[in-house]
């Protein structure tokens, strides 16, 4: 089922994973806008990668810039206040 849904058939639950919590922090404002607009890019790369033809070129596209999000995203979680979000 991992291989079905992770890096066989595209990045669905990562990309979809990412899109969503872009979303959410997008309509929320608990993140910076670029963090989201980044987010909302790579969660679109990641469900674009279950095109058959697109599969190779975009799983490492997605790879790549999800670790970028996953680390501005650490970076922001860290340095941020937590009264300041409660």
């Amino acid at each position: 089922m991992a291989n079905g849904l992770g890096n066989s058939n595209g990045e669905i639950l990562g990309g979809l994973l990412t899109l969503l919590v872009s979303l959410a922090a997008l309509r929320a404002g608990g993140l910076p806008k670029g963090l989201n607009i980044l987010g909302l890019l790579v969660g679109a790369v990641g469900i674009i990668s279950l095109i058959p033809a697109l599969t190779d070129l975009l799983t490492g596209v997605f790879g790549l810039s999800q670790i970028i999000w996953f680390a501005w995203l650490g970076i922001v979680l860290l340095r941020s206040n937590p009264g300041k979000t409660a």
